[in-house]
């Protein structure tokens, strides 16, 4: 979601990379309600973390406290490293309406985080 969403706002301004530590595929919950927002993520391969040890990396946006020191220790950023811990709707298991509405509170949730992070890639549709 928080690339989907960043290279929406950002993707003249910044290169753009999402990655996990353990990466799985994508969340169908998560192609949909970006899909909502006319963003398609649907072909997106999740990459693990460690393909992007070589490249500089000026800036790490991780979403779960878990992921902060990992990334930290293989990316070695140069600038500055944002962390927030968000949890996943998909880790809920409660009914699948219930389910979508929490992604959309998440896809939400990452949204206003980028904001304040980079706070000179304006959003491009209305809330």
């Amino acid at each position: 979601m928080a690339e989907g969403l960043l290279r929406d706002r950002c993707g003249d301004r910044y290169e753009v990379f999402s990655a996990g530590v353990a990466p799985v595929r994508l969340n169908l919950h998560t192609i949909k309600v970006m899909q909502e927002i006319d963003i398609d993520i649907s072909q997106h391969i999740p990459a693990s973390i460690y393909q992007y040890r070589t490249i500089n990396i000026d800036y790490i946006v991780t979403l779960s406290d878990e992921a902060r020191p990992i990334a930290e220790g293989v990316l070695s950023p140069k600038e500055k490293v944002f962390c927030k811990g968000f949890a996943s709707p998909s880790e809920i298991g409660r009914d699948r309406e219930e389910i979508v509405a929490d992604f959309r509170k998440l896809r939400d949730a990452i949204d206003t985080y980028l904001s304040e992070i980079f706070p000179d890639c304006p959003q491009k549709r209305k809330k």
